[in-house]
């Protein structure tokens, strides 16, 4: 009997009923490894090959600091996702790791990449100033974003790259010192509305486009230094308080109608004579206390809206941009020509009251640089006003026009 039942044991296992008992054996054994592993205050899942630790939460809600280790019972802890469950605690203030593997530390609370010099994640409790020591490399994508107590940044010399979001919506973050910023993704320092003042460093352009939020909504932002670099004209300022704007080298085809946007302290806009704009449109809307628009090289359209009192001014040999300025109804000053002076003899004479005539009664047709010359009074258009202009200013019952003024 008791050989019968040995054998009969012997065919339960090795028939498909047998194997069938033994496999759900070993999915109940994967699903007790499966379990959760607490363990220094914080909650682990085991994953799916019952080898490696995942971070999930937290077993006190308010921790300040939260200690990582490397291992654990003899299972890896998976640091990387560390940012994943760390993103929206607005509490914790410092990330530990304790025996750190070569892959990953922590520097002032902040957690840092050895393998590839990169700074991964800063806590969103996170206070006050940070500094980023010398041999960083990179600022991972989103690593401060929505860092709202951070106040300042120092940055390395060492630093090369500056990833997308990384610094999204900061809004205390008054200083970012040290280093210059170096090349940048999309959308850095969007809702930065403590933010000062930037210093860009020289360098080749940014290594992906830098979408039209890029400065939005940095209100404080008084000082913007692009160190001439090329950039993507969708680099726009909306809501800063600058004052002047020099636009930097732009290469490629874009078409952008809000490049510059809301700037409510905004006077000047120059386009440089030694940068290379190539052919782009650029737009400049809701600017009201704009007056001027130095245009010093060619671009293909320049589009204004909301900005009554601007005046674009620039050389007659940039011709081809006037007509198009005129036809919006943008006044244009020619900064190498006088004005009223129709006929190229360098003097305002009764001869130029006679051609601006001749024009508004369509005996005459003004080119578009006759027809800058002949709208002295700036409003965009030649009209009657104008031709009463040159024939006053001739007279000398005046002695400069209104667009001189």
């Amino acid at each position: 009997m008791k050989s019968t039942a040995i054998f009969l044991s012997f065919l339960l296992l090795v028939s498909p009923l047998g194997m069938q008992a033994h496999a759900e054996d070993d999915i109940m054994a994967t699903q007790a490894e499966a379990e959760s592993v607490v363990y220094d205050g914080v909650v682990y899942d085991v994953d799916e090959y019952g080898s490696e630790l995942i971070p999930v939460a937290l077993t006190e809600e308010d921790a300040v600091s939260v200690t990582f280790h490397s291992e654990i019972e003899g299972r890896q802890v998976s640091i990387v996702s560390v940012p994943d469950m760390l993103r929206d605690n607005n509490k914790v203030e410092e990330i530990v790791i304790e025996d750190a593997s070569s892959e990953f530390i922590s520097y002032d609370g902040v957690l840092y990449s050895q393998s590839n010099a990169t700074l991964l994640f800063c806590p969103r409790g996170k206070k006050g100033s940070v500094e980023i020591p010398e041999g960083t490399v990179k600022i991972f994508d989103g690593a401060f974003q929505d860092c709202t107590g951070i106040t300042s940044v120092k940055l390395p010399e060492s630093l090369t790259e500056v990833g997308a979001q990384a610094f999204y919506g900061c809004t205390a973050l008054e200083e970012l010192g040290g280093a210059p910023v170096p090349m940048v993704g999309y959308d850095v320092f969007e809702g930065c509305s403590s933010l000062k003042a930037l210093y860009f460093a020289d360098g080749e352009g940014m290594e992906r486009p830098a979408v039209d939020c890029m400065f939005r909504d940095c209100n404080a932002l008084e000082t913007l230094d692009l160190a001439g670099r090329p950039a993507n004209p969708r680099v726009c300022l909306y809501g800063t308080k600058q004052k002047e704007f020099h636009v930097p080298s732009i290469g490629g085809f874009f078409q952008q109608t809000n490049s510059i946007s809301n700037c409510l302290d905004l006077e000047a806009v120059t386009f440089s004579e030694d940068a290379d704009y190539g052919f782009i449109a650029f737009g400049i809307s809701d600017c009201p206390s704009l007056k001027a628009i130095y245009l010093e090289q060619s671009i293909n359209t320049l589009n204004i809206e909301n900005c009554p009192d601007a005046v674009v001014y620039c050389k007659s040999s940039l011709s081809s941009n006037i007509r198009s300025f005129q036809e919006d109804g943008i006044p244009v000053h020619l900064t190498d020509r006088m004005t009223g002076d129709l006929n190229y003899d360098e003097k305002v004479s009764l001869s130029d009251v006679i051609v601006v005539n001749r024009s508004l009664l369509a005996l005459e047709e003004l080119n578009s640089v006759e027809y800058a010359l002949a709208d002295v009074d700036g409003d965009g258009t030649v009209s009657p006003a104008d031709a009463l202009n040159i024939l006053c200013y001739v007279i000398e019952l005046i002695d400069s026009f209104p667009i001189n003024a």
